[in-house]
């Protein structure tokens, strides 16, 4: 009995694998356009040595202290505006 159960599975099988005549297999290449990541090679601008602030001593007049907090905060947006010029050319 076991014998006719396996013969009977490997005919069911190879009927299966069998192909009707005419048909054909078509193969066609197809074009898939998926977005890749690219590492950015773009060099970050160096942070400024020194900021301003921090060159004047606790000892300096509020009017120099306030002058180089004016002048720190325009280091500041220069800098930040360097990071988003190199950030643009990554995007």
């Amino acid at each position: 009995m076991m014998r006719v159960c396996v013969l009977l599975s490997f005919v069911m099988l190879a009927g299966c694998a069998s192909v009707e005549e005419g048909t054909k297999v078509v193969y066609r290449t197809k074009e898939v356009k998926v977005p890749v990541q690219v590492p950015c090679k773009v060099k970050t601008p160096p942070e400024p040595i020194s900021w301003a602030l921090n060159e004047v001593s606790e000892a300096e007049s509020i009017f120099i202290k306030a002058a180089a907090a004016l002048a720190e905060i325009e280091q500041r947006i220069g800098y930040e505006e360097e990071l988003k010029a190199a950030l643009k050319a990554c995007q």
